[in-house]
């Protein structure tokens, strides 16, 4: 059986095999110095199985975000002067309109009030899709792998 100590100074948890003489040896001596303690079976799980807060995983996401977009923003950056080269001027401004979208997406409010990560991707995907469908047929290309 799996026994543990948490280290007073730092919260660190610590695990030994309860079966294991050396370990049981190390196990005592840890306890006996003072500077470690026995958890309760709630402390282990929740060290061992941490809740997510909602700014982890709005900070998860903004980096998420930010990958998925790069792509994105360089086709339309490549899609944005072909079109200024052939006087587009219809294509060069959605390009614009759409690179703006892209950029502020993370401060929208379905993204900003979201409280889980799931909620911040569904809320990321459903903005990209709408972005994608107010963009013209030259430009929706640029969202193809996220939106399809």
């Amino acid at each position: 059986m799996m026994k543990h100590l948490i280290q007073i100074a730092t919260g660190e948890l610590f695990g030994f095999d309860g079966g294991d003489e050396t370990q049981e040896a190390l196990f005592e001596e840890k306890l006996a110095s003072g500077d470690f303690r026995v958890p309760s079976d709630a402390e282990v799980a929740a060290i061992q199985n941490p809740v997510e807060t909602q700014q982890d995983a709005l900070a998860r996401a903004i980096v998420d975000v930010r990958t998925q977009r790069a792509p994105i923003l360089d086709a339309l950056t490549g899609i944005g002067f072909a079109a200024m080269v052939a006087a587009d001027s219809e294509t060069a401004q959605n390009v614009v309109q759409c690179r703006q979208a892209l950029l502020d997406i993370t401060s929208l409010p379905a993204f900003t009030n979201a409280t889980t990560y799931d909620d911040m991707k569904a809320a990321i995907l459903t903005q990209y899709r709408v972005i994608a469908a107010g963009a013209n047929s030259n430009v929706q290309g640029a969202f193809a792998a996220l939106v399809s």
